[in-house]
């Protein structure tokens, strides 16, 4: 029997919202479209860092981490540049 997801990624956005659930390595590079302004990821790995790479975004964006139960472990700034966010977040 094969463990872990079939999946790598998956992507779902609607209005200003997207959302990308990384289900095993590797990550996929993301497009998303300018109105994504609100990014959830989601972590579904075993490890625990999250490395992607989102495409089409500008700006600045505030980033918050969870654990599964939903307590925050942390915040910051993601800054895109050339067009996309290189992602690398400790989610321990």
């Amino acid at each position: 029997m094969q463990k872990g997801n079939l999946y790598s990624t998956i992507e779902v956005e609607r209005g200003v919202k997207a959302f990308v659930s990384y289900g095993q390595y590797p990550s996929l590079q993301i497009p998303l479209t300018p109105a994504a302004a609100e990014n959830h990821l989601f972590n579904c790995l075993d490890g625990d860092a999250l490395h992607t790479i989102l495409t089409g975004v500008e700006g600045t964006f505030a980033a918050w981490v969870y654990n599964y139960g939903l307590e925050p472990l942390g915040e910051g700034t993601q800054g895109a540049s050339d067009g996309s966010i290189l992602g690398d977040l400790e989610v321990v």
